[in-house]
């Protein structure tokens, strides 16, 4: 056994390692590596055939050129880097057949892969296997260019029983391969097939047909948490376990992967929600004391924005509780609004009050003023004609009569009442507005 130690860089770990099986020699070659400033995989791996000396060169020329031309093509399609890649292959092997005629009668499987941490893509030619195990299952990726393959797919379709195709003469041959000729069949990934984080790509020669799909697949799932070394070494010794007569020689390659494009985006998509829901929940509360007409403190949006909310964790209690709470402000702000419009009509209705009286009593002064003047112009007049020199004036009615002017505005721009002074009628000045008028009183002599 030729068994290599894993290599581990970034997301991906690779392993690989061959048996001889019963055989006399090793016809396998493989070449698994990481290439230069890339986080990417280059699996080659080729089964040769056509006797002791030619199967040896057909698999070692179809890997070293496969894998020299895969690095020199500088374009950006890997399938336009494989498909070139296989062709320069069979013009190496229709060249090393033109100048060594020992060789003629050689050929070889070939199955190559570009693997990234996010896909894989491949092109195969024959029956060597290209194997995803992903979520406990395993599959073939590749098609299957032998009669076994067909034979198969008789068995699935329910052509021909399972023990007619094991009994099948020839069910190993192969219907094509590299031989420097027009190859009949090829296979290839006509788009990425993705990866996920935990699968693990398994690259192997025919050989490993000694285990059924389903015992390699109990393999992976039992040892998935091993190195890709250690999970190589377990499936070759499981192959030498069976002790075949026959037994081919069997070479494998593993590829773990453990973390992929679509973990990443899923990660990504996940924050992008949960930032969404917090900001939906800050607007939403924010818009809503807006339309109430509440002041938003901003301290409370800094504490509900520290939290760690999600819609489907606000409990519908609390919700309820700070619509009623805005309600009752509401309510609050509105009974207030009325408290002052009520008190402003009070107001205004007292001093209108205040105002009327003020006018009636203006009224009550100027005629109060005007009935003095006509007494004093009638009592000047008699003491005139009777020239007694009482200086007192009469009343019209010959009773006693008391006038009071108390505390009563006076116009400034009318005359102020006469007075009674030295057996004579003398004018009063007029008074200043809000200066109290000084009380005096009019005695009647009969």
């Amino acid at each position: 056994m030729n068994l290599h130690k894993s290599q581990l860089k970034e997301k991906l770990e690779i392993g690989h390692g061959t048996i001889v099986g019963t055989r006399s020699n090793q016809e396998d070659y493989s070449c698994i590596d990481f290439v230069s400033n890339k986080n990417e995989v280059y699996a080659v791996l080729a089964d040769g055939m056509g006797g002791h000396a030619a199967g040896e060169v057909a698999s070692t020329l179809a890997v070293s050129v496969f894998e020299k031309a895969l690095k020199r093509v500088n374009n950006n399609s890997i399938s336009t880097k494989l498909g070139y890649s296989l062709a320069e292959v069979n013009s190496s092997f229709q060249e090393a057949i033109r100048i060594n005629k020992e060789l003629d009668g050689m050929g070889s499987t070939l199955i190559g892969a570009v693997i990234s941490p996010y896909r894989v893509r491949w092109i195969s030619v024959g029956d060597s296997v290209l194997y995803i195990y992903s979520g406990g299952h395993l599959k073939r990726l590749n098609a299957d260019h032998s009669m076994s393959g067909l034979l198969a797919e008789s068995v699935r379709q329910g052509k021909i029983s399972i023990e007619e195709a094991e009994a099948f003469p020839g069910k190993n041959a192969l219907r094509s391969a590299v031989t420097g000729n027009e190859i009949p069949l090829i296979d290839s990934s006509d788009e990425d097939y993705t990866l996920s984080s935990g699968d693990i790509l398994l690259l192997a020669s025919d050989g490993i047909n000694s285990l059924s799909e389903k015992e390699i697949e109990n393999l992976l799932k039992t040892n998935i948490n091993e190195k890709a070394a250690i999970i190589v070494d377990i499936l070759l010794n499981a192959v030498e376990q069976k002790k075949l007569k026959n037994q081919d020689n069997t070479t494998i390659q593993i590829v773990k992967i453990f973390n992929t494009h679509t973990n990443k985006s899923q990660t990504i998509i996940r924050r992008l929600a949960y930032i969404t829901s917090i900001i939906a929940v800050i607007f939403s509360f924010s818009y809503y004391a807006y339309q109430s007409k509440l002041p938003i403190k901003i301290g409370e949006l800094n504490n509900i924005s520290s939290e760690k909310v999600t819609p489907t964790q606000i409990p519908n209690a609390n919700i309820a509780k700070k619509i009623d709470d805005v309600k009752n402000s509401e309510k609050q702000i509105s009974s207030a609004d009325n408290n002052i419009l009520e008190n402003n009509s009070l107001e205004k209705a007292s001093e209108h009050k205040k105002h009327d009286k003020v006018i009636q009593e203006n009224r009550k002064d100027k005629v109060s003023q005007e009935s003095i003047k006509d007494k004093l112009a009638v009592h000047s007049t008699k003491f005139k004609e009777n020239n007694t020199g009482d200086i007192v004036p009469k009343n019209i009615d010959g009773n006693k009569e008391l006038v009071d002017i108390n505390d009563k505005k006076i116009d400034n721009s009318k005359e102020s009442t006469s007075q009674l002074s030295s057996g004579e009628a003398q004018k009063v000045e007029p008074q200043p507005a809000e200066i109290k008028q000084p009380k005096f009183k009019l005695k009647v002599i009969n």
